[in-house]
């Protein structure tokens, strides 16, 4: 959908650079948890990251209704696509706002 477009390609590409990231980022906190010093970021970023999959289904079956698709429409990889993608986005807005927030303290 977003690819067919000019405007929005660079949208696109972006997303899926984020989708790449996305089983790296999985990994990443998972090990980061098991830690005692770096618990609480692996928990942040596995919290951050699922509820930011939660948002790309959503956003993909919304952005779906807007240009009038069917559900019956859509193809997994399009639903992997988006989640991956809202993975990523969320784990990376999470550990920056861990990040951001021990060094202020």
């Amino acid at each position: 959908m977003l690819a067919d477009t000019p405007p929005t390609f660079l949208l696109f590409l972006a997303w899926a650079l984020l989708a790449c990231a996305a089983p790296f980022l999985a990994i990443a906190s998972v090990v980061l948890a098991t830690r005692p010093q770096t618990r609480r970021v692996g928990i942040l970023i596995l919290i951050g990251g699922i509820a930011g999959a939660f948002c790309g289904a959503i956003g993909d079956a919304l952005l779906g209704f807007a240009v009038g698709e069917r559900l019956s429409d859509t193809t997994a990889g399009g639903w992997i696509f988006a989640t991956f993608g809202g993975f990523s986005l969320f784990s990376i807005t999470a550990a920056l706002l861990e990040y951001a927030r021990r060094k202020i303290r």
